[in-house]
């Protein structure tokens, strides 16, 4: 924390944290003063290395200025996911964001709230990851997620050329 706020915002591109346990009840005012500090709204890149948030709601972290982010979660919702995709299908800046988690609560309900996800019969790994495409406030991008089963949620955008014809946009 001593470090960051001396940085020059003007100069400074990416945040990289490692080797912080995030409980929501012990550190949560430290990630709340760090995510108020200029240099973490002006940034465009977040890495949050061997980090795991336990208890920090996604909906309370000040993380979507990023043009991309690199998080590790205890456990991710379907409302956590949810909430993620309504974000990023309204910023424009966004690349991508990916989310790693140790655990995933009910995939079932996340799933079917997501919409019918894309099948592509050349992929040899489709039991393991489900992709979905969602139109988005620029008409010229998708939002591109991918669900890969057993460790993460990796949101991109990508350009309208990009998605296959068979595919269905939300």
């Amino acid at each position: 924390m001593a470090v960051l706020p001396s940085m020059d915002p003007d100069v400074l591109k990416r945040i990289e944290i490692e080797q912080v346990y995030f409980d929501r009840h012990r550190n949560s005012m430290l990630f709340d003063k760090i995510a108020n500090l200029e240099q973490w709204k002006r940034a465009e890149k977040l890495k949050l290395s061997r980090i795991l948030l336990v208890g920090t709601p996604i909906q309370e972290m000040n993380i979507f200025n990023f043009k991309e982010v690199d998080l590790k979660m205890n456990s991710i919702s379907e409302e956590d996911v949810v909430y993620i995709k309504n974000k990023l299908c309204n910023c424009p800046n966004f690349e991508e964001f990916k989310i790693r988690f140790h655990r995933i609560l009910n995939t079932d309900p996340l799933l079917s709230s997501l919409g019918p996800s894309y099948y592509n019969r050349d992929d040899l790994f489709s039991d393991q990851r489900k992709v979905w495409y969602f139109g988005t406030q620029n008409q010229d991008r998708v939002l591109y997620l991918l669900f890969n089963t057993s460790e993460s949620f990796i949101f991109s955008s990508l350009h309208i050329q990009l998605v296959p014809e068979d595919a269905v946009l939300l």
